[in-house]
């Protein structure tokens, strides 16, 4: 009995020590599988918490030797390559869509700075461009000469020859002043009706004036149609160097002289 219980105590401390080792390489089986199964699934959890399309798309294929932890990869990389193209689909549409917003406000600008038919300046253009000239001329203690033009009897070339041929001679008037002006320096348009603003900036009283000679003459050598031709009469004021006054004092001393010329005989100009 004694030689039997000491062979069961010897089978059985074997027992215990065959099963804390059996029990020990299982855990350390299962480590190795968690750390050879967890491993990856971390780095795709890693990088899907990052939301960096780049990131998913820089994957390793295959990223692990399990066939379902790959087929996970695969498909978070192909979704991200998926929203990557629409990413990018979506950005070319909203350049697209941006360039022509740019196009039509820039169209819609220039709509509203523009005469619709003689293609210079409205009022509203025109008061943009002359106060920044004017501050500007100021500022350089250069001349600067405002003209306020008219053309004569207006209504009597409406009346006899129809609006057509008042569109033609305002067109006429448009092409004129614009080839006596310096584009990009001087400012040329139409001020209302029949009515057109010069302002020639840096330049000499006396040149003014040639270059408005020439504006008439002009007209007289070329009819607005058939052999109907226009005269104009011509407001001037001038602005020496280092002279300072406001754009409405310029106008209207502008003004009063176009009224003068208009009503000593017309087709003149006084300053």
């Amino acid at each position: 009995a004694s030689y039997h219980e000491s062979i069961l105590a010897t089978y059985t401390q074997s027992s215990i020590v065959i099963i804390l080792v059996l029990f020990l390489c299982i855990g350390g089986v299962g480590s190795l599988i968690a750390w050879y199964i967890g491993k990856p699934i971390h780095r795709l959890n890693q990088v899907a918490n990052e939301k960096d399309l780049k990131r998913v798309q820089m994957l390793p294929n295959p990223l692990s030797g399990v066939s379902e932890i790959n087929s996970l990869s695969r498909g978070l990389s192909s979704m991200a390559d998926n929203l990557a193209d629409i990413m990018q689909n979506l950005e070319e549409k909203v350049a697209e869509r941006t360039s022509y917003l740019q196009g039509e406000n820039e169209y819609l600008l220039e709509s509203s700075l523009t005469d619709e038919l003689t293609g210079l300046y409205n009022r509203r253009g025109f008061n943009l461009a002359f106060e920044e000239a004017l501050a500007l001329s100021q500022q350089r203690q250069q001349q600067l000469t405002f003209v306020l033009c008219d053309i004569d009897h207006f209504k009597r070339v409406n009346d006899e020859f129809g609006h057509s041929v008042g569109d033609l001679a305002l067109i006429s008037v448009a092409m004129n002043l614009k080839h006596h002006v310096r584009l990009g320096l001087d400012i040329v348009a139409r001020y209302g009706g029949e009515e057109f603003a010069l302002v020639f900036v840096n330049t000499d009283i006396d040149q003014v004036l040639l270059r408005l000679d020439d504006i008439r003459q002009g007209f007289e050598r070329n009819p607005v149609v058939k052999e109907e031709f226009i005269t104009m009469s011509f407001g001037v004021a001038h602005l020496g160097e280092g002279e300072l006054s406001s754009a409405c004092e310029l106008i209207d001393q502008a003004d009063q002289k176009l009224y003068k010329a208009k009503n000593t005989g017309r087709d003149q100009v006084v300053i």
